[in-house]
């Protein structure tokens, strides 16, 4: 009887939060086999569309696709394309093929678009993938629910915002290093709408989904319920590490003038821009709801 789970980016920040939480039947994809955080591992030498699967998956029951490439400048397009969209078709391909009941996939909210706007980003969207890293998640949508129709395998692709948490890497980090290096900050008179979601939450969502068939042949998006400011969410960073910090009202009009002077406006964007998604979607679909923690109060 198949009852494993597939964790691939097991080792990641996800997924490593994952197994700690749910660590039952999991097998996790390691590229040591002298990982020792794990019971069940399965190595790989790197995720490409060549690796094969096959002696895995005869015992899985559902795949958990964290493992990918995180947005970065030191990757090329064909780097994305290769880890991103080709492996995961392949991994998917294979699932199928072996009789893999369900696949999660983990996508990126960056499908959507760079920014909401004046409405908060909906599954129902045109998608808006603004670069190469997006780009390669959304190509791996389309061809992974031409799969699951061909196939009948469940799929269920989760969109999250930021994740934040203790350890969280990418623009989190980022912030949490300025927050670290300065105790004056420049967001005191910016109050944009931005969706968040945290690690536990975000753990909690992917293990609903595993569980439930609420969310089969869904597109979630994935956040906390709630948006905050950029300079909330400072401050909420200021206050895990008990950092005082002072925020300077700079006028929005002086960060759009700096980010076109030093090209610089897609990085400004992500600070001061809009990027909410339609929580009231989200909630319509399933009945999975995030813990309640407010930033805006810590």
């Amino acid at each position: 009887m198949k009852n494993k789970i597939l964790l691939t980016g097991a080792t990641g920040f996800i997924g490593k939060n994952y197994y700690k939480l749910y660590p039952d039947n999991i097998v996790c994809t390691v590229r040591n086999e002298k990982e020792n955080n794990f019971r069940d591992i399965f190595k790989i030498e790197s995720l490409t569309s060549k690796n094969n699967w096959k002696d895995i998956l005869v015992d899985v029951k559902s795949v958990i696709h964290l493992a990918g490439l995180a947005h970065s400048k030191s990757y090329s397009d064909d780097d994305y394309n290769e880890v991103n969209y080709l492996a995961t078709i392949n991994l998917a391909k294979q699932a199928a093929e072996c009789g893999v009941e369900k696949f999660i996939f983990i996508s990126t909210i960056g499908v959507n678009g760079i920014e909401s706007n004046k409405n908060a980003f909906s599954s129902f969207d045109t998608p808006s993938p603004h670069n190469s890293y997006a780009k390669s998640k959304y190509q791996a949508e389309i061809l992974l629910n031409k799969i699951a129709k061909e196939t009948g395998m469940k799929l269920v692709i989760i969109r999250p915002t930021l994740v934040y948490g203790q350890d969280a890497p990418g623009n989190y980090k980022s912030l949490l290093n300025l927050v670290k290096k300065t105790p004056l900050l420049p967001f005191g008179a910016i109050h944009n709408e931005r969706s968040f979601i945290s690690i536990s939450n975000i753990c909690s969502l992917i293990n609903f989904c595993l569980n439930s068939d609420e969310a089969d042949g869904e597109i979630i998006l994935a956040s906390d319920g709630y948006t905050v400011s950029i300079l909330e969410f400072t401050n909420f960073i200021a206050s895990t590490v008990n950092r005082k910090i002072y925020q300077i009202p700079i006028p929005r009009s002086i960060f759009i003038f700096l980010g076109k002077l030093f090209k610089k406006e897609q990085m400004i964007g992500q600070l001061i821009n809009d990027l909410k998604v339609d929580d009231d979607e989200t909630r319509n679909k399933i009945s999975w709801r995030p813990n309640s923690t407010n930033i805006v109060r810590k």
